[in-house]
């Protein structure tokens, strides 16, 4: 060992050469090994961390129907300070939200016709109701527009048809805002053939609580209450309620029963929240896409969603609002089941019930009946911030919502179904796996002969790019470590070239000196060894560092580029695992190590052949300086 390490420093620059060659190859080809297997391991994660979210909407759907109403005044004013001289006091019609208009078209394609097994589905397909379930024991009801109350009054002036007029409010029976003998001015304000109602008779009305309008050749403005125009129920040709002539007896009629159920419908309303059915949170857009993600306790699992636990998820506003906790109980009773809409229509997402006119009663002017009633464990609370910035058709959750498990409601919601309709974005979703795409889009093609009436959009979270990239890196790993692995060898070789195959002569001496064959190629192998292992060793852990450095400057640039509203990351309370988690750890210390023996295997192993080679040869040639060939 001594006397190999003393014919090395003969030669210093060959030498260091070699060793800072061997370094180099073990640094190369233990940071490309590292590359590839890491982006390997980052391939499996996004595989087993992105989903394919298709949502399905029937094309030439209207998702917002609207109608023309009568105003005998066309705006509002809210504003008592406003400039009366430049707000426009003519009548007219203006557009309205009427969700019963008329019955959406639904045939020519169905829920039914997606599901044929070329599209692999993983989850789905599902065209999501929402349900309304009455709590009466929620401790803050829900905020109600001014669209929900019903009282009678009592004219105290006979006025011209489609003006305000005064009178006295007499018996209220739903809403708030209004007491008995209270005096207020009402108008048949959206009636475009208005009748007189006289002084001294008592009527029941649909109201809204007191707005200001401009009415025509008025001087002043006006706040009054006025008589609604919208439909009790939201099936189609609905006749609005308007008022009605209260009468002895009144309340014994057909009709007068309509108007109590009414008012009964508008009081429960107060305390209806809506709930969400769903197979899976995969299936739900917001989920999805990170818009959404759990802020207190935990998702409803899988199994739970499989097997119908008896589990809900509600917003943190409706955590706060009814001052419950995780893992408190909560009664819900669901009495109305709406499949045309999401239930962000009709619940709003600033604390107002925008359409709380919607779902009251049935066509019959009937109470809905509870269809299912049951305590639901709360096991987790989520926010999200989209639901107050999208539109109302664009984004399935809403205000105060819940989540529960479809296969949790055990009972038919036949009798309670107030709104069919077709597919909608917002409603109706499945999940294939990643890649596939293209493949369903033909499957649909193939196996639907109505598939151009509907339009199937895809978010895979940015799977696509980012398995593009990754795969793209792989490749270039892939090849990096070739180029290593031809470059470490080509370096091996020259080393045992010059260090053995070139000291034929020496090998000759010391044998020719009584040194034995094992002597011999110790004194030859263990000087280059000491070379090899001082090189790989110190490459391997060279590769750590700039491993380490580099998934560190990785992590900290694509933070930005792999936003988290791509992925489910963020409502598991966990970053981007895009970052390798072998990262500084054994496996890397491991990998790296494994390396550097690898290369000093070979070392050994070759050098030994090269020794053996120079030892067949017969000594006398080399020390009459006869090396032929060599």
């Amino acid at each position: 060992m001594k006397n190999s390490l003393k014919q090395l420093f003969r030669t210093p620059g060959k030498t260091a050469v070699f060793f800072l060659l061997s370094c180099a190859a073990a640094l190369l080809l233990a940071v490309s090994l590292e590359l590839w297997i890491s982006t390997d391991e980052k391939i499996q994660t996004v595989e087993e961390s992105f989903t394919t979210l298709g949502t399905v909407q029937q094309k030439g759907v209207d998702t917002f129907p609207q109608t023309e109403i009568w105003s005998a005044g066309i705006y509002p004013v809210f504003d008592l300070n406003a400039d009366y001289e430049k707000l426009d006091k003519t009548a007219g019609y203006i557009e309205e939200f009427w969700p019963g208009l008329e019955e959406p078209e639904t045939e020519g394609i169905s829920l039914a016709d997606l599901d044929f097994p070329e599209a692999e589905y993983l989850f789905g397909p599902e065209k999501r109701p929402y349900y309304g379930a009455w709590i009466p024991q929620a401790k803050e009801s829900q905020p109600v527009t001014a669209l929900l109350s019903v009282w009678e009054f009592t004219p105290l002036e006979t006025a011209e048809p489609g003006t305000p007029f005064k009178a006295e409010v007499g018996r209220v029976l739903a809403g708030r805002g209004q007491s008995s003998s209270h005096e207020v001015y009402i108008c048949d304000h959206y009636n475009r053939e208005p009748e007189e109602l006289e002084a001294g008779k008592t009527y029941i009305g649909y109201l809204s609580s007191s707005v200001t309008f401009t009415h025509k050749d008025t001087q002043a403005l006006l706040s009054e209450c006025s008589l609604l125009p919208y439909p009790l129920s939201s099936h189609p040709n609905s006749a609005p309620p308007y008022y009605a002539e209260v009468t002895d007896g009144f309340y014994e009629t057909e009709r007068g029963k309509s108007w109590t159920a009414l008012a009964e419908a508008i009081e429960r309303k107060r305390y209806t929240f809506p709930v969400l059915p769903t197979g899976s949170l995969k299936l739900l857009p917001s989920f999805h896409s990170g818009k959404a993600n759990v802020q207190h306790g935990r998702e409803i699992s899988q199994e739970e969603f499989d097997s119908g636990a008896q589990v809900c998820m509600v917003s943190t506003d409706f955590l706060q609002k009814q001052n419950l906790e995780i893992g408190d109980r909560i009664s819900l009773s669901l009495y109305y089941a709406d499949y045309r809409f999401s239930p962000r229509m009709e619940y709003g997402g600033d604390g107002v019930l925008y359409y709380s006119r919607m779902n009251l009663v049935n066509e019959n002017g009937e109470m809905y009946p509870v269809f299912w009633k049951s305590e639901y464990e709360i096991v987790g609370a989520y926010f999200s911030a989209a639901v107050y910035n999208a539109p109302r058709e664009a984004i399935e959750l809403s205000d105060q919502l819940l989540i529960i498990p479809a296969n949790s409601v055990k009972a038919s919601d036949t009798g309670s179904v107030s709104e069919t309709g077709p597919m909608l974005h917002t409603t109706t979703s499945f999940t294939i796996p990643n890649g596939t795409t293209e493949k369903f889009l033909q499957a649909l093609k193939e196996n639907v002969p109505e598939h151009s009436r509907v339009e199937v959009n895809f978010e895979d979270g940015g799977y696509a790019q980012i398995l593009a990239n990754l795969t793209k890196m792989k490749t270039t790993s892939i090849l990096l470590f070739f180029i290593a692995a031809a470059v470490a060898l080509t370096v091996l070789m020259l080393m045992l070239y010059f260090f053995i195959l070139k000291q034929a002569r020496r090998t000759a001496i010391e044998t020719s000196l009584g040194m034995t064959k094992r002597q011999c190629r110790i004194s030859l192998v263990s000087g280059i060894m000491a070379i090899c292992i001082a090189g790989t060793l110190l490459g391997a852990m060279g590769s750590l560092a700039l491993t380490s450095a580099s998934e560190e400057y990785s992590s900290r640039e694509t933070e930005p580029i792999f936003s988290t509203k791509y992925s489910t990351w963020t409502r598991e309370g966990g970053s981007l695992p895009l970052t390798s988690e072998h990262n500084g750890s054994a496996a890397s210390a491991l990998r790296a190590v494994s390396v550097a023996l690898a290369l000093q295997g070979i070392t050994v192993f070759l050098s030994i052949l090269f020794v053996n080679r120079n030892l067949k040869m017969d000594p006398i040639l080399f020390i009459n300086g006869k090396e032929q060939g060599l």
